[in-house]
């Protein structure tokens, strides 16, 4: 039950760390990465519903059915511009 409750937290770190336009993660990539950085071991179902949240909650994720190739958080609190002028 404690993996269903911190896989959306640990997908929602993945996404911030690994992904972006050119960096688009598939569904399997995502599933292995949760295991293997933090011993999640969740189903595909699971990871759809968890993004499902995530975006219920204002995180805007691009998906499969978007672009073709996976999903990657299109949204972030800074963007690169922003983050080279700090």
């Amino acid at each position: 039950m404690a993996e269903k409750k911190t896989s959306a937290f640990a997908l929602l770190r993945i996404l911030k760390k690994y992904s972006d336009e050119d960096h688009i993660l598939s569904a399997r990539q995502i599933i292995d990465m949760l295991d293997e950085f933090y011993g999640i071991r969740i189903e595909r179902r699971t990871l759809y519903s968890n993004i499902e949240m995530l975006e219920q909650d204002g995180y805007v994720i691009s998906r499969y059915e978007d672009n073709g190739k996976g999903y990657y958080l299109k949204q972030r609190q800074f963007d690169k511009a922003e983050v080279l002028l700090l």
